[in-house]
Formats: structure tokens, C-alpha cells, sequence
């Protein structure tokens, strides 16, 4: 399952994609779940890729260090997985930061893991279809 978050700058896909996160753990460990009704799959792991800067401990840029985080999620995913990825492909031109996302995208959709993806290309709607 692929879910898309578009929405423009500032609108809060961050924020919402960390809720999420903190949803799925409250209710695997038996919590209360903020809400009136939920249906939440059992994951094996949770994976995000949000927020990345350059890294000068490792001297990598931001762009590397993204690739580095979203080559560890699609080596490591499962089909029972959650993923959470925050605007892949930022740290490039827009061309090259589509094709990464949609081969990503694809790859997630192909093993049906669980993933919600927050981006501006509108074109990766055409991935729903």
C-alpha cells in the first residue's frame, strides 16, 4: 500500500508523517491510539527518511547522505514493513529527483509494504492509476 501525501509548503506533511510513526508504535505496545477508530497493521520495522542535511562528520552532502538512508530502507524493507519517506529526490535536480522517487516508489509498491511518501511532484500521482 502507497499512500501520497501532496500538499504545498509548510501545510505540515512533516509533522504528520512523524503522527504516523508515533501511531503505529503507541499501538503495537498496546497504548491508546488518538482516535476514535484505527485499523493498524503489525509492522517488523519502521523506517523513515525525513529531513536530511549535509553530514560533516562523514563529509557527505545531502544528497549522499539521502541516497545512503534510502539505499538502507530498500535493502532492508520487508513487506511487513513501514515506511515513512519525507520529499526523496529534494537534494537534486527535479528531473533526477522524480526518477528516484518513482523507481523507489515502485520497488515499495511491487514488495505491497506499507508506505507513505510526502513529496510536491505531482506526477508520481500517475503511480495510483
Amino acid at each position: 500500500m502507497l499512500v501520497f501525501a501532496f500538499q504545498i509548503s509548510r501545510s505540515g506533511k512533516s509533522t504528520y508523517l512523524q503522527q504516523v510513526c508515533l501511531v503505529v508504535i503507541l499501538a503495537q505496545i498496546g497504548c491508546y491510539v488518538p482516535a476514535r477508530f484505527a485499523t493498524i497493521r503489525v509492522v517488523d520495522r519502521i523506517f523513515t527518511r525525513m529531513g536530511t542535511m549535509d553530514n560533516l562528520e562523514s563529509n557527505s552532502s545531502t544528497f549522499m547522505t539521502e541516497m545512503r538512508e534510502t539505499a538502507f530502507i530498500m535493502q532492508n524493507v520487508t513487506n511487513r514493513s513501514l515506511i515513512v519517506m519525507d520529499e526523496l529526490g529534494r537534494a537534486t535536480s527535479s528531473s533526477d529527483g522524480l526518477a528516484m522517487a518513482w523507481s523507489c516508489c515502485e520497488y515499495l509498491l511491487s514488495l505491497k509494504a506499507y508506505t507513505v511518501f510526502a513529496t510536491h511532484m505531482d506526477s508520481l500521482a500517475e503511480l495510483a492509476t
